[in-house]
């Protein structure tokens, strides 16, 4: 095979792999969306949208930032927070994209479990070589709220549970892990 013949295989092969990283990229940054709300986390929510990124939010709509001040103090009524990024697709047009991202929410209060599934209707633009969220429709196609407890952990089960909202900077659980 000619050098000329083996560099345009490549080509084609070079744009899927840097399409794979933008994908990640984004994945990324949704990923560090969930666990800022979860963790009532501002900064780290923050960081997945620029600072003039738009946001419709049911009814809410503004700029990303001003929604995450506003929804923050509420998120810390909850005991447990699980939001869930599961089906991902995004186009890419240049240094601009769509997605289209499926989520599921678990939302525990103090006497209710709540569970909401929906979908990110997101554009991105890649900034200084950045990948970030610059407008937002956020949807619920559906939402349960169930008593608390309603169905049980097994006897003694709920032991598991000792480590609930707590991560790798806590000092006992880097210990068990052993991180210590």
């Amino acid at each position: 095979m000619s050098k000329t013949s083996s560099s345009m295989l490549e080509s084609p092969r070079l744009q899927r792999l840097e399409r794979l990283a933008d994908t990640q990229e984004i994945r990324d940054a949704l990923t560090r969306y969930c666990r800022g709300t979860d963790r009532c986390d501002f900064e780290l929510a923050a960081s997945a949208f620029y600072r003039d990124s738009t946001e419709n939010h049911g009814p809410f709509v503004g700029t990303s930032h001003d929604f995450l001040a506003m929804v923050m103090p509420l998120l810390r009524q909850y005991e447990g927070l699980f939001r869930y990024i599961t089906n991902l697709s995004v186009e890419f047009d240049g240094d601009k994209a769509v997605s289209e991202s499926y989520w599921v929410a678990i939302l525990r209060d103090v006497t209710t479990d709540t569970v909401q599934a929906g979908r990110y209707l997101d554009r991105w633009e890649r900034r200084e070589g950045e990948w970030k969220i610059a407008a937002r429709l956020a949807i619920c196609e559906w939402c349960r709220t169930d008593i608390r407890n309603a169905f049980p952990f097994p006897h003694e089960a709920e032991a598991i549970m000792k480590f609930a909202k707590r991560g790798l900077e806590d000092p006992e659980v880097r210990a068990v892990i052993g991180l210590v």
